[in-house]
């Protein structure tokens, strides 16, 4: 069983979305570029080795944000997805990016 967080009142909302929309400091902005372009680099690297891939795979896990969040509007079917613990995702081959079919998932 998971650990509930406590309701929070109107005004610890508006100041958590507050920081949520702060801007963001300069220097994480530059770890972020750094981490971006040491992967491109080590996956587009010539010509290609395994080795590279590998490094580039675990730095790109190491770096993703450990939640992600899709906000939509409420319609039946998110309604029956959330009541069974379910997630609909496209099937890869119609993503554009080949980076958007590479993700791990794990039980909450």
């Amino acid at each position: 069983m998971t650990k509930r967080e406590p309701r929070l009142t109107k005004k610890e909302r508006a100041e958590k979305q507050r920081a949520l929309n702060a801007p963001r400091e300069p220097q994480m902005l530059n770890d972020e570029r750094k981490w971006i372009s040491e992967f491109l680099d080590l996956y587009s690297r010539l010509p290609y080795d395994s080795r590279n891939l590998e490094a580039a795979r675990l730095l790109k896990f190491q770096n993703l944000p450990s939640s992600l969040f899709k906000f939509s509007a409420v319609s039946d079917e998110q309604l029956e997805n959330l009541a069974k613990g379910q997630v609909w995702m496209s099937a890869p081959s119609a993503m554009n990016d080949p980076f958007d079919a590479t993700f791990s998932t794990h039980a909450c």
